[in-house]
């Protein structure tokens, strides 16, 4: 069974005919986490930000972080802060609001630029038809740190329509979809009263009024998913009073929990001990507790095959992974996504 690890770098190289090597269209190319805040030369992702002020007091920290701090330790300051100072609860819950936006709105952009349309992620999923099918793997686990929607289009190519949370793993008996950080067209509804009036006040103000009162809201696991056409998206349902707030895991140094349905995790939590194969692509290994996760439910040595920006980034992955505990033999390709797949490189892993 072959799982599929997909990282910030896979949004980010996921284009042939725009490698980062080419350096083009940089401002709408997907960011990576260091580039989240980069207003200096991401004037789109400044004018998105300016619509929530909660997040004001923190962006120099975010946007100017000095001595090579990422801004994952950064967010993770301010995470720890919150315990102590309530405050740190409105500008963290801005910095959501703010990066479904953002991101959403980076994607658009990005496809736009991609006349094409074709992209990495579905050039990979033919890859994996052609070489894979129809006997080796009855199901391919696709697992996903992103908050974007390109393997939910990816997928469409591969008869995959995701038109509601359960189809991520019901729609298909091939392919599941698991995002574990949440997603741009995910919300959570809030329980309890904000005070306001669906039919009175305007989308900014309702999401002003829940970033406002985070500290004191009920935020449910009750979670929505959002047919996205336009931003801000702030209710369930056009006339609809209950407010939303975003399913995204803020990027933080130590994450404990996930941000995805419950059922969800318990569809990986059952492949996971059949998987014999993992190819991953643009992450870096840093999310300890999934690394745990998986080795935890592994129940043989894997076949692993990591792609990264570089040869060191990528040695530096296969290093965290068996420090996890995960047991095999690990191939690395450094030179991209876009050269990974024009390489044909994932053959010998998926052709067997």
């Amino acid at each position: 069974m072959l799982l599929v690890v997909l990282g910030a770098g896979a949004s980010y190289d996921s284009v042939s005919t725009f490698p980062p090597s080419s350096y083009g269209h940089p401002e709408a190319r997907l960011p990576l986490a260091n580039e989240l805040f980069d207003f200096r030369n991401r004037r789109e992702f400044a004018a998105d930000v300016a619509e929530y002020p909660q997040c004001r007091p923190v962006l120099p920290y975010l946007e100017n972080s000095e001595g090579g701090i990422s801004v994952e330790r950064v967010l993770q300051q301010l995470q720890d802060e919150a315990t102590g100072y309530p405050e740190r609860h409105k500008h963290l819950a801005a910095i959501r609001f703010y990066l479904v936006q953002m991101i959403w709105k980076c994607e658009t952009r990005w496809d736009q630029h991609n006349v094409s349309k074709a992209t990495n992620q579905i050039t990979l999923l033919d890859q994996i038809e052609h070489w894979s099918r129809p006997s080796a793997y009855p199901q391919v686990f696709l697992v996903t740190f992103n908050y974007d929607l390109m393997l939910e289009k990816a997928l469409r190519t591969v008869g995959v329509n995701i038109r509601n949370l359960a189809d991520y793993i019901t729609a298909s008996d091939a392919y599941k979809l698991i995002k574990l950080h949440g997603s741009v067209n995910w919300a959570r509804v809030v329980d309890n009263s904000v005070a306001l009036s669906a039919g009175m006040f305007p989308p900014y103000s309702v999401i002003n009024t829940v970033i406002d009162s985070t500290a004191e809201l009920n935020i449910s696991k009750q979670y929505q998913f959002i047919n996205l056409s336009e931003f801000p998206i702030d209710r369930l349902g056009q006339n609809a009073a209950a407010p939303l707030f975003p399913a995204i895991a803020i990027p933080i140094e130590i994450k404990s929990d996930y941000e995805c349905p419950d059922y969800h995790l318990e569809a990986l939590l059952a492949f996971l001990p059949k998987v014999d194969r993992i190819l991953i692509i643009g992450w870096r290994g840093a999310e300890k507790h999934f690394l745990q996760t998986v080795a935890a439910n592994l129940q043989q040595d894997v076949q692993g095959f990591v792609v990264s920006g570089s040869s060191n980034e990528a040695t530096e992955t296969i290093e965290r992974i068996k420090e996890a505990g995960i047991k095999g033999e690990y191939k690395a390709f450094g030179e991209g996504f876009s050269n990974f797949i024009v390489s044909r490189a994932a053959e010998p892993l998926l052709n067997t």
